[in-house]
């Protein structure tokens, strides 16, 4: 055979192959889409069922001793424990159940970046690399835990049991991304920690100024998620969504959670989709409010400046980075402006939604 036609034959298989590749690699990518479709449904459907269990907040007898036992306790840990508890005893948070759980010598060492608490053995694991952020997130964690044979409670996360079962099989799971993002609220505003979750704590930010800081701090370190949801002025429906909401977002940046969600694939590739709904419709909400205060409550002063805590927020998600994983788009910001500018115009001298300025504070 001469060179040629062998030439021929090989540039034909490969162009074949090429045409043969990139039909694989559309039809791959179209499977993803129609995939990610299918299971966008599904996860639309599950929210709609609404939250698991929600077992009654655990109660224990009163703490008596209302002391830590620090010894064999290093210097430097001993100082960070007494932070802790000095700085919340300030804020007026009851701290029984730290109290409650803490164990002479319960410290130990992790490799982990984070701080936690193993509820189980009753270990603070800590970073000596990172001794005071790892320990006052292990702490923050300890003293929002109870658990029994039923239910964990993790602040506002519920872990569920199976009652069939001699061992702790879970069967449900949930709250998860809210109460990571609230302890991240607490962990800054207590202790100026950096914030691990800034897209969570943002929405978390807007719904704790609707159901009011106090009132939602006593909740969380209570362990009380059912007062959330159906004791609150916002429909108990709606915060069902919004908890589901957040624990996709938040499962969506996680790692090694294959246990709590298998399709983990594919939540990632939803995560930004999730972030984005959960935004605007927490965003129109907070519209509500404000309307609700300056128009009903005659609370003028305060709908104000919540409007211009929310154009503020606006203003700092339109200009994320492009490499942001989570960020909403200008036509996110449209539907917002589009709910918002006419019921706010109805109110005598109220600015628009979207006059963005710097942000202030928040």
């Amino acid at each position: 055979m001469g060179e040629e036609n062998i030439f021929y034959i090989i540039g034909g298989t490969v162009g074949i192959s090429a045409i043969t590749l990139g039909l694989s690699s559309g039809i791959v990518a179209t499977c993803k889409v129609f995939g990610d479709c299918i299971e966008n449904a599904r996860l639309a459907r599950d929210e709609a069922k609404g939250l698991g269990t929600i077992f009654p907040t655990l109660t224990f007898g009163e703490v008596t001793d209302k002391k830590i036992d620090k010894r064999g306790i290093k210097k430097d840990a001993s100082i960070v424990i007494n932070e802790f508890v000095s700085t919340l005893k300030e804020a007026g948070i009851d701290l029984d159940n730290l109290y409650r759980n803490f164990r002479k010598a319960s410290i130990r060492k992790t490799s982990s970046s984070y701080g936690s608490f193993d509820q189980t053995d009753n270990y603070l694991l800590v970073n000596n690399d990172n001794l005071r952020e790892t320990l006052l997130r292990a702490l923050l964690e300890m003293t929002v835990t109870f658990k029994d044979t039923k239910t964990c409670i993790r602040g506002f996360e519920r872990i569920n049991y199976s009652s069939q079962s001699e061992k702790e099989e879970v069967v449900e799971n949930f709250g998860m991304g809210l109460n990571e993002a609230y302890k991240e609220i607490i962990l800054g505003r207590y202790f100026e920690l950096p914030y691990r979750y800034d897209f969570l704590v943002t929405i978390v930010k807007l719904i704790e100024d609707m159901v009011g800081r106090e009132r939602m701090e006593d909740l969380f370190f209570k362990g009380d998620l059912g007062s959330l949801v159906y004791r609150t002025h916002i429909y108990h429906s709606t915060m069902e969504m919004w908890i589901k909401r957040l624990d996709r977002v938040f499962l969506s940046c996680e790692r090694e959670i294959k246990s709590i969600y298998p399709k983990l694939d594919v939540l990632k590739r939803l995560g930004n989709a999730s972030y984005r709904s959960l935004f605007v419709r927490v965003s129109k909400e907070y519209i509500d409010y404000i309307i609700e205060l300056y128009h009903l409550r005659g609370e003028r002063s305060s709908a104000t400046l919540k409007l211009s805590n929310l154009n503020s927020i606006l203003y700092l998600e339109s200009t994320k980075s492009k490499a942001d994983p989570f960020k909403i788009k200008e036509s996110d910001i449209d539907a917002i402006k589009k709910y918002g500018d006419p019921r706010l115009e109805q109110l005598r001298g109220y600015p628009y939604i979207m006059r963005i300025v710097k942000p202030r504070q928040f």
